[in-house]
């Protein structure tokens, strides 16, 4: 076997990406890109070089290790982990058979074995970590049982468990898995909050820190969100942290042990950007909604700084900063509003005491970490361009922030911070090493906006040779039910090219390697672009010239990214303008669940209604599939996703897979805003099930339909004739809140 000299270890270091965001400190920067200089990128384009299936959406970036010894060779391996449990590792340099699983080295579903209460698949909803050293990644995944509460989350039905497991990165094979437990005292009554796997959600990214007192040792450290339906169950956010080699518990931080109310608890989301750590071993995170003050974390910038106060015992020194304490002028809206400082993510600052992130209101906090956190500076960094006056109303309605800030060090005294929020473009701001401060002025805007309604804004990751040479690559929703890839010159921040994707990730930027940009999307599979071979690019920075690269056919489907459809229903309903009242569900309703549909709308050729006797084309039904995107059996990441859950027929009405059935008839239609798309539709219920997937269901909106229109004019056709048209859209099913009246 060959051995590498030590003189190419740090050349080989620069072809790896093991952790989300690039480093511990999550810059989102490789220093080390010769090839792709704005000058290439500009001039050759970006050419989709092949993509690969996995099962499963993916909310995690990919991985990148070099020299890994695989089937008696070095290869360059892509590691992708998606939501249905599914690991992959794929040779990076085998380029042949676009859409196959050619280059697959080995892939592996977990659990490994089948629990005897938790039988199921579940998800891997937080990006995994590599320790290279070792050849070991660092997974977790969670499994339930399967078992809808239909007495309430609070019933005791549902049960669930979250792993951590190791696997060698050459083999894929399981080297230990371990049941994530835990628990902290607290003086309120019964005197100790244990961790509830079915309350919880794994979405930020697994820290790996090294001890800098004993360098051989490691420690991951595992984050925890709340699930859906806080406002039924006592939750709390979490951090679990193990020693990497044994998986002994080294600590356990729960963000609101002291609390006992129905609400919001503190989770730790960012986005899923992972915890940052600083050259000490500290962690750093943030909070979404709930109290803060002794002993609460809600809303916060947290710093955890690990220490045994006494032999065998580990525990942290906790530092925090409260933003809604910080604001009292809006202290209604971050109690009431679902501000959740923690949308968004954290960076620290290279060769600094200084962490900056934010979250749903658009600002950036500048923090000085050097001992405990401490508020530097506060500023509106981002504006939503479509409603700038609803900063702190919560949903979908402020330049929401999501995932980490990147970072670019140009000179000896200064470096870039980059982010995208919602709802506006792309900044960047200077960070100013002899005062410690950033600029509150972009020093740079982009030309594209983001689009209005849809998480969650720009994710980006850089490449650059050194200081110079910087391109920002980033990912953004849309158009439609798609997404895009945009390469940025990072210094004069003009577009240099870009393209649509099947659909985008929601929590995860491209990983940018080795001159490839590996791309996740929702549509199992990943994207691997490389330069083209020429053909440049418009002003826009749309491709143009050179050759026709042939491109997969898209999957299209559009994210639900929290459970709730609500938000995603508002902004799917502003498109329509006065139109969207017509599709409207009575006063009292609830939005229950949402999930993608995949199909053929059936259209017969009739009379139209002016008593003509010229034909149109009037939709009598539809074939379809839904498919479970979102994790709403039950919700986010255990059961379900990918899965078809529910058939519909041609006369509207729909199976379950549990077997409850709910038949439909439509009363409201409105064109859809997107050429060539199937109406937007409200359909009242006739009838449903007492129990199952369907029960209680009253009404239902199929929106966001992608294709589906006949390209045939009716008047072409037989009368009575009928044609089947692909299309794709989103169901949004309603009913009464519990308890309430039907």
């Amino acid at each position: 076997m060959r051995r590498i000299a030590p003189a190419l270890v740090l050349l080989l270091s620069a072809c790896q990406v093991v952790t989300q965001h690039n480093d511990t400190m999550r810059t989102g920067a490789n220093l080390r890109e010769r090839n792709l200089t704005p000058a290439a990128v500009q001039t050759r384009g970006m050419q989709l070089v092949y993509w690969r299936p996995v099962t499963g959406s993916m909310r995690t970036q990919p991985l990148y290790v070099s020299n890994v010894w695989s089937d008696y060779r070095w290869r360059d391996v892509i590691y992708a982990a998606t939501e249905a449990n599914w690991i992959y590792a794929y040779d990076a340099g085998n380029k042949g058979g676009s859409g196959t699983n050619q280059g697959l080295l080995w892939s592996r579903h977990l659990p490994v074995t089948a629990n005897s209460s938790l039988p199921i698949e579940g998800g891997i909803g937080g990006t995994p970590v590599i320790d290279p050293a070792t050849n070991t990644m660092y997974v977790v995944y969670g499994i339930h049982n399967g078992m809808l509460p239909p007495g309430g989350w609070g019933d005791g039905t549902f049960d669930a468990e979250f792993h951590l497991v190791a696997l060698n990165i050459k083999t894929g094979n399981v080297l230990r898995d371990s049941v994530i437990r835990g628990s902290v005292t607290s003086p309120v009554a019964p005197g100790v909050v244990p961790f509830e796997a079915r309350h919880n959600v794994q979405r930020a990214a697994i820290l790996l820190t090294t001890d800098p007192q004993h360098p051989k040792k490691k420690y991951l450290w595992v984050p925890f969100a709340l699930r859906w339906h806080e406002e039924s169950i006592n939750s709390h956010g979490w951090v679990m942290r193990y020693d990497a080699a044994t998986f002994a518990p080294r600590g356990v931080f729960c963000t609101t042990p002291d609390r006992r109310a129905i609400n919001e608890g503190a989770g730790i989301w960012q986005g899923g950007g992972g915890l940052a750590a600083d050259s000490l071993g500290n962690a750093y995170f943030l909070t979404g909604n709930g109290p803060a003050g002794t002993r609460s974390y809600g809303n916060s910038v947290v710093k955890l700084v690990p220490y045994q106060p006494s032999a065998g015992v580990y525990d942290f020194h906790a530092y925090s900063f409260s933003a809604a304490l910080d604001d009292p002028a809006h202290q209604v809206q971050w109690d009431n509003n679902d501000i959740d400082l923690g949308s968004g993510g954290v960076m620290v600052i290279p060769r600094s005491s200084r962490l900056v992130g934010g979250g749903k209101t658009g600002f950036l906090y500048l923090m000085d970490i050097s001992s405990g956190v401490n508020k530097v500076e506060r500023f509106a960094a981002f504006t939503s361009a479509y409603h700038p006056t609803t900063r702190y109303d919560g949903w979908n309605s402020g330049p929401h922030l999501h995932g980490s800030p990147t970072y670019w060090d140009v000179a000896p005294d200064s470096g870039f911070v980059y982010h995208w929020g919602e709802q506006d473009s792309l900044r960047r701001f200077t960070f100013h090493r002899p005062t410690g401060l950033l600029d509150t002025i972009p020093s740079g805007v982009g030309h594209i906006l983001a689009l209005d309604g849809l998480m969650p804004g720009g994710l980006i990751s850089l490449s650059a040779n050194g200081d110079h040479d910087g391109v920002l690559w980033a990912t953004l929703p849309g158009p439609g039910t798609q997404g895009r890839l945009i390469a940025i010159d990072a210094t004069t921040m003009q577009t240099l090219w870009q393209t649509t994707l099947p659909s985008v990730a929601h929590a995860s930027p491209a990983t940018v390697v080795a001159s490839r940009v590996i791309v996740p999307t929702q549509s199992g599979r990943f994207d691997v672009y490389e330069l083209g071979p020429g053909g440049g690019s418009t002003s826009d920075g749309s491709s143009s010239g050179g050759p026709t690269i042939p491109q997969p056919v898209p999957i299209p489907i559009f994210h639900v990214p929290t459970g709730d459809p609500a938000p995603l229903v508002n902004a799917a309903m502003r498109r329509l303008g006065a139109s969207a009242a017509r599709l409207s569900v009575p006063v009292g309703q609830r939005a229950l669940f949402a999930a993608h549909d995949t199909g053929v709308v059936i259209y017969a050729a009739r009379p139209k209604a002016d008593g003509s006797s010229r034909l149109a084309w009037v939709e009598v039904g539809a074939e379809d599939h839904l498919i479970d995107d979102t994790g709403m059996e039950p919700n986010m990441g255990f059961q379900g996703l990918g899965d078809t859950v529910a058939t519909h027929s041609a006369s509207s009405s729909w199976r379950a897979r549990d077997g409850s059935s709910i038949a439909t008839e439509t009363v409201a239609t409105v064109v859809a805003p997107d050429s060539g798309a199937a109406p937007w539709l409200l359909m009242k219920a006739n009838s449903a099930s007492p129990a199952g997937l369907f029960s209680g269901v009253t009404y239902a909106q199929r929106i966001m339909t992608g294709g589906g229109w006949p390209r045939r004019d009716a008047a072409t056709a037989r009368p009575g004739e009928q044609v089947r048209v692909p299309y794709n859209a989103r169901y949004v099913f309603y009913g009464k809140p519990p308890g309430a009246s039907r």
